[in-house]
């Protein structure tokens, strides 16, 4: 066993309050050069554009059309474009709000409703049913092409 020289451990801390300065020394110079590209900047930020969807008309014409007591489509529509029993339909969107949190109608931080778990199932289950692409209801259904 070798025996260490007796200045080690303060070699070691010397070197480690060497990196230390190092590393802040380069973190300054960063965050320095940043600020200086931001404030050089002669181009204002972008900001994004915001297309109002209007979410509650679109449920409210998705009740109406299958989901209201006189709906405008009758069972046999409803099964044809579903490719299932509306009972079944509604478990599902039951089942899926009840244990996923995105089924779930939630608001904004500007308070405003998003999408109804009627309108987010509605659109997975045409998908899944007709492959049809993720952009193919959303005017129906006041949607953005991204949302599902």
């Amino acid at each position: 066993m070798s025996s260490l020289p007796p200045n080690w451990n303060s070699m070691d801390d010397a070197i480690d309050d060497e990196i230390t300065e190092q590393l802040m020394a380069n973190m300054l110079w960063l965050s320095k050069m940043l600020v200086d590209k931001r404030q050089s900047s002669s181009q204002p930020r972008k900001k994004r554009r915001y297309i109002h969807r209007d979410h509650e008309s679109g449920h409210n014409c998705l009740v109406a059309d299958y989901f209201s007591d006189d709906p405008v489509f009758l069972e046999d529509i409803f099964r044809r474009r579903f490719r299932m029993r509306k009972e079944l339909f509604l478990r599902i969107v039951n089942a899926l709000q009840s244990r996923y949190e995105y089924s779930q109608q939630r608001q904004s931080a500007a308070n405003v409703l998003g999408l109804s778990p009627l309108q987010k199932i509605t659109t997975a289950i045409r998908q899944l049913a007709y492959g049809a692409p993720s952009d193919a209801m959303d005017e129906y259904l006041h949607m953005d092409e991204t949302t599902p």
